[in-house]
């Protein structure tokens, strides 16, 4: 839950999955395809099955962040609007690998090591539902007091997309530092 919290790359994440879908029931599959695919590869990387360069796949992270922004700032029904869950789904295989790095800095204890996962995993699930109530919450309030009817969609998008890129191109640079 810590980690979903204090991560602004993944909180971002999980906005603008919201801001894609928006407050729906899909919000909660897509959500939720998004931990199962991260999970996926979280295990497969913590268990040494896989191993990637951590700083390509941070560069991949950000830019995934710009492109889910992207998407939901599109007028057209577009087939990341269509089936987010197999777009969240696909960026979670990439976002796991990138828990990874962070779950192996904390450190698995070697005798439990699938029950850590499977707290680690069921802990971002939580984290993302809280982020997203939190977010549910706020935007009841706003609702309730914008009398200008003035929408921060928009503006929330650009700013997520400005970070990411922001992340992408110092990410990139660290590549080759």
């Amino acid at each position: 839950i810590e980690h979903i919290l204090t991560g602004w790359d993944h909180l971002c994440f999980v906005l603008g999955l919201l801001l894609l879908v928006g407050f729906k029931k899909r919000l909660i599959s897509t959500i939720t395809f998004f931990t199962i695919a991260h999970s996926i590869t979280l295990a497969l990387s913590a268990l040494d099955v896989i191993a990637l360069r951590s700083a390509p796949v941070e560069v991949s992270i950000a830019l995934s962040i710009m492109l889910v922004c992207y998407e939901a700032l599109k007028d057209k029904n577009t087939l990341t609007q269509r089936w987010p869950e197999f777009v969240a789904f696909s960026f979670g295989l990439l976002h796991g690998m990138g828990f990874a790095s962070a779950l192996k800095e904390i450190g698995l204890p070697a005798e439990n090591i699938f029950t850590a996962l499977l707290t680690f995993n069921a802990g971002v699930e939580i984290g993302q539902l809280f982020v997203i109530f939190v977010t549910w919450i706020l935007f009841i309030m706003w609702s309730r007091f914008n009398r200008n009817q003035f929408n921060l969609r928009n503006p929330i998008l650009y700013a997520i997309g400005g970070f990411s890129m922001f992340w992408s191109i110092g990410r990139f640079i660290k590549i080759f530092a």
